[in-house]
Order: C-alpha cells, then structure tokens, then sequence
C-alpha cells in the first residue's frame, strides 16, 4: 500500500508499506538468498509503477504483482497525535489487491508459478476480498499446500 504521512512541513511524505509487504521485507532482510515474490495487484496508475519499482530496491520480485486495469493502489494515511499515538485512514476499498482472484483469472497465470516452500497470507488479506472470493483464494491456497508449499 501507498503510506502517506504528514511531514514537519505540514506537507505529506510518502512511503510503501502493509502487513504482508512488510513481513516479505523483513524476510528478505533477515535471508537474503530467498526468493522473495509478492502476488498482489497493482494498477497502472504513478504510484503503483514507484511501489514496485521500491519492491524492487528490497529485493522483492514483482513478477506476480497482477495489473489491473480498472483499480489503483490501496492507500493509508498515518498521523500521530500530540500524545504520539499513531491513527490511521485507508482507502483501499476497491484497490487492485481487492481483485486479485479476477486478475489471476484473467491472466490464467498459475501454471506459470514457481514452487512455493512458504506462503504468507494475512487477515487482511481475506478481509479485502469480496465475498465471492474468498472461497476461491482459500482453494489456491490448498492447491499451493498439496503441491508442497
């Protein structure tokens, strides 16, 4: 997701960042040797081009990140308040990860996959899918499971 935050300008800062990205970094960060994808969806919209091009920069392969052509990138924003508690707004209804099971459809791309020895997903990941999604994702992920992942 696209962070934007509030800098001591009083102008907005940007960043990349969520809970699976984050973990995929940090696995990275501690097992550089691994082989790193993120399956996600993307638009084709500037900030979407920056935030896998930054994938990139950490070492993250983007091959699987879906374009979609009809939704962008999810954002949040993050301000702290004087006591230094952190709030959060999203907007990230509609973004192309919340399509994801149309565009792996689509592009009929799972054969194309490599092998998988982990698969990370969060609640969140659920949480944005529609409905009539849902279900399906949990199928990949015990067809990925059987296959040895």
């Amino acid at each position: 997701m696209l962070e934007l935050s509030l800098n001591e300008h009083a102008g907005l800062s940007h960043s990349f960042a969520g809970d699976t990205y984050n973990s995929l970094v940090y696995a990275k960060r501690w097992e550089d040797s691994l082989d790193c994808y993120f399956l996600t969806g993307v638009g084709q919209d500037a900030f979407s081009t920056l935030m896998t091009e930054h994938w990139l920069q950490q070492g993250i392969n983007s091959q699987l990140a879906l374009t979609s052509t009809d939704n962008n990138v999810g954002i949040y924003a993050i301000q702290n308040d004087p006591s230094g508690e952190r709030h959060f707004d999203y907007w990230r209804k509609d973004s192309a990860a919340t399509q994801l099971m149309q565009l792996i459809e689509k592009n009929d791309c799972q054969a194309n996959w490599p092998h998988f020895d982990l698969v990370y997903f969060s609640g969140i990941t659920l949480a944005i899918l529609p409905e009539a999604d849902k279900s399906g994702f949990i199928k990949m992920i015990t067809r990925l499971k059987a296959n040895g992942s």
